[in-house]
Parts: structure tokens; C-alpha cells; sequence
């Protein structure tokens, strides 16, 4: 894959669509709304920044409509300040959907490709958990080990599907299988029956009626690798599952993350990984020059987010690479009132780091705060603090048994 290759998602689309059918009134008729859902989803994403519709929407009704009412740009909190929705905590559950057709045989994706997918989302899961973090409470993320297999009838040997069968097949799949906290993922080949508005865009992640999260991604090739260097399905698919993960209801409440460095703000950025999930740098082409077990679609550091882009692109004072191509970081250093929260914080992960870190800049102004040292074994044997030394890799992980200075305060309880 390489930066030619935009990764379109069209959550943002789904989001707008979405947004204007719970607020429309009532003299807007069905028929206006399913013209205005199937333009191509790269006008649809772009609904929010226009001012003007007459180019693309024949009702005038619905015209004023969109003329007068505010869509919500992507959410982008305070220096302090968590999402508005909380992060996905679940199982992932890869759906193997069987397209019966008149006249012809029954389409399914391999697999032995998709069971190649489940192996990969196991080792990716590493990664997007602990970049995911920054962005709200630590999430934690499971994968099915098993395919679910959901068969489905389609009228016509051509017939391709929507969005709102795709939204009740979902909901057959975990009615059917007893499925709870589970987010349904599934990947739809390009030489098969296709999602009727998919003409733009690889994949998206939405949530039904009934509150199920699901992804759908429109995947190419055979024979898959967990390295995936043909980009047959990894791209679409750890972006998807990111976005998921920190945006679970996809309703405005908190950003897309990977659409700030993969595709959608015009430029293409992976990280790349060991077999041990150690980060071994970033690239714009897949494959990168260096050796890597596996890679992910980027996900745009919380504070290198622009707060004026539409599309939650990165500030250009920063720069694309500095905000997508970078370490994951774990929970660094307090700053609290007492040390044994300090640790318990530490062990359960359940600050975000850049708020932690403001908290200590804070600290280290104030005169009455002290400081105590504990090793990392001592704080968390799963935790391994991450330092920030301004080196161009961005800093580097302390091993096991280093000391780590805690910053304690003796504030007077008021």
C-alpha cells in the first residue's frame, strides 16, 4: 500500500446521513432522504463544512433545512478533558456472510483468509488498546477465536445490499448466536456482492438501533499474510477497528482517530511492529523498507489534533509524521495526593497520559510537592513507564527493575 492508495472511510459520511434523518422535519419525505444518502460518500463526509446545498440536493425543503441547521463537527476536548462517549470494552466477532444468489453458487470470503484476519487482529489489538488510551479510559478488547458463519439471501444473481440490511443482519447474527458486549466485523470481498453505497470508500463502523457496534470492510486478494504487504485487508481493517474502539456508537460524540493520517486528510501513514508488539517505526508505504511482523493504520496523537479541521486532521504547526508516527505510550508519571493511589493508578491504567502529564508540569511549579521512587517492578510487572526525552523516536520504555521518580504532593486536604 502506498500513499496513493487513500484509505477512504466512510464513517464521517454515516455519521452525517445519520444525524440529518433523526432531525429532519416532517415535510422532508423518505424519498428526498434516500437521494440525499446515496451521493458519493465523499460529498456525504463533507456535509458538515458546507454552507450551501442547491448543487447537490433538488428539494428545497430539505435545502433550508440543511442550510439552517448546525451538523457537529468531530469533538475535540479541553486540554483536560476526557470524550464525551466512553471507549469500547468487548469482543470482536468476525462473521463469515454466505450470499446466496439465484442461478449461482453461494459467495463467501475464504476461510482460511479470514482465520488469517483473526490472528492478525489478535496481535494488532496490542497496539490500537494502548494508543486507544490517550483518548479515554483504558479499553480492553478481546477477538473471538472462532468464525461465526450468518447465511444470507439475496433476490437477484446481481443484487448488491444496504446499509440497513447490514444493520439487521447484525442483529440476526447476535440475537442468534447469544452474543453481549460484542462488536460484529465483517469483511466483504470486492469480486463478490458488494454494499450498495460502497463505490467510495473501503469500509466504515456504525452501531444499530439497538446499540450492537459493527464494522464492515471491503476487502481484495487471496492467500493472506498476517504482514499483509499485498494490503489486501489489513489498511481498511485496523482502521475500522480503531476508530471503533475509541468512537463504539459513531454519533458524533468522539472523533475518528485514523482518519488524520490514513487517507481521508490526504495522506498515509502505518506503524509497524515486531512479533512482540515493539514499535519499530512509521512509513508511508506498505511494504516499509525495514523488516516488520505486522503493521496498523496510524492513529493521530489526542493533542496534535487540529480543533478547526473538519476532519480531524492534524495541526500543521505539528506536522503529519510528528502526529502519526510515534511510540505507543503507557501510563507515565503521577502526580496525586497520595502514593498508594499513585501505585493503584499506575496498576489499574486508569489515567490518560497526556492529562497526567500536564498534572505534573503543574507540579513541578509548585514548591510544597516532593518526590518518592518505587521500580517498575514495584509499580505494576505488566507497566513499563515510557520516557519522553525529546529524542526523535520520541523517547524510550524503561526496563523492568529501573527507578521512577513519583511525584507525591502535600497539598492540605481543604
Amino acid at each position: 500500500m502506498s500513499s496513493s492508495r487513500n484509505i477512504i472511510c466512510a464513517t464521517r459520511a454515516i455519521k452525517n446521513i445519520e444525524f440529518i434523518k433523526h432531525s429532519v422535519p416532517q415535510n422532508v419525505t423518505k424519498k428526498d432522504l434516500e437521494e440525499l444518502a446515496n451521493l458519493p460518500p465523499e460529498v456525504l463526509q463533507t456535509l458538515h463544512t458546507r454552507s450551501s446545498f442547491h448543487d447537490i440536493v433538488k428539494n428545497n425543503e430539505l435545502v433550508h433545512f440543511l442550510e439552517n441547521i448546525k451538523i457537529p463537527s468531530p469533538k475535540e476536548p479541553g486540554p483536560n478533558a476526557l470524550f464525551n462517549a466512553p471507549l469500547f470494552n468487548g469482543t470482536l466477532v468476525f462473521v463469515q456472510i454466505i450470499f446466496n444468489r439465484p442461478t449461482l453458487p453461494p459467495f463467501f470470503l475464504d476461510p482460511f483468509d479470514l482465520q488469517t484476519a483473526i490472528v492478525y487482529t489478535r496481535m494488532a489489538l496490542i497496539p490500537i488498546q494502548r494508543y486507544a488510551e490517550q483518548y479515554g479510559i483504558p479499553p480492553t478488547v478481546n477477538v473471538a477465536p472462532a468464525i461465526t458463519q450468518f447465511s444470507v439471501t439475496l433476490p437477484a444473481a446481481t443484487s448488491n445490499f444496504s446499509g440497513d440490511d447490514l444493520r439487521g443482519w447484525v442483529k440476526e447474527i447476535v440475537a442468534n448466536n447469544g452474543l453481549a458486549n460484542s462488536c460484529i466485523v465483517v469483511l466483504c470481498h470486492t469480486s463478490g456482492p458488494q454494499h450498495a453505497a460502497s463505490g467510495g470508500f473501503l469500509g466504515y463502523h456504525g452501531m444499530t438501533d439497538n446499540k450492537i457496534p459493527f464494522i464492515f470492510c471491503k476487502v481484495r486478494g487471496n492467500n493472506w499474510t498476517v504482514d499483509d504487504s499485498a494490503s489486501n485487508y489489513v489498511g481498511v481493517l485496523s482502521h475500522e477497528i480503531s476508530e471503533m474502539v475509541v468512537d463504539p456508537a459513531a454519533n458524533l460524540s468522539n472523533p475518528e482517530v485514523c482518519d488524520g493520517c490514513a487517507g481521508n486528510c490526504g495522506d498515509f501513514w502505518a506503524d509497524c511492529f515486531d512479533t512482540s508488539s515493539n514499535f519499530l517505526g512509521g512509513s508511508k508505504t506498505i511494504p516499509p523498507t525495514f523488516s516488520y511482523s505486522f503493521f496498523i493504520n496510524s492513529i493521530i496523537k489526542r493533542d496534535a489534533i487540529d480543533p478547526m479541521s473538519n476532519e480531524s486532521c492534524a495541526l500543521n504547526s505539528i506536522g503529519q509524521m510528528a502526529a502519526c508516527s510515534y511510540a505507543m505510550r503507557q501510563v507515565p508519571f503521577l502526580f496525586t495526593e497520595n502514593l498508594t493511589d499513585a501505585i493503584k493508578m499506575v496498576k489499574d491504567a486508569r489515567l490518560v497520559p497526556n492529562v497526567i502529564d500536564e498534572s505534573i508540569a503543574e507540579a513541578s511549579k509548585d514548591p510544597q510537592h516532593s518526590s518518592t521512587q518505587q521500580t517498575v517492578q514495584e509499580l505494576s510487572p505488566s507497566v513499563i513507564p515510557w520516557i519522553d526525552d525529546q529524542s526523535p523516536e520520541g523517547g524510550h520504555w524503561l526496563p523492568e527493575g529501573s527507578p521512577v521518580t513519583m511525584h507525591v504532593s502535600h497539598h492540605p486536604q481543604p
